[in-house]
C-alpha cells in the first residue's frame, strides 16, 4: 500500500505480511489500515500548523 502524502508529496509505503491463520480477511485489514493512515495523514500537526 503506498499513498502520496499531499502535504510533502512524500511517499509512504507500509507492507502487510501474515496470513489467513493470523487475519482470516487480509483485504479488509488492508482497508482498515488504508483508512487509519488517511486519518492521520489528514490529522493537524500537533503544533497547529496544519495537516500533518
Amino acid at each position: 500500500m503506498s499513498a502520496p502524502d499531499a502535504a510533502s508529496g512524500d511517499t509512504v509505503t507500509l507492507s502487510v505480511a501474515t496470513s489467513p491463520a493470523v487475519v482470516p480477511d487480509v483485504d479488509a485489514y488492508e482497508r482498515l489500515l488504508r483508512d487509519a493512515v488517511r486519518q492521520v495523514a489528514s490529522a493537524p500537526a500537533a503544533d497547529g500548523s496544519g495537516s500533518g
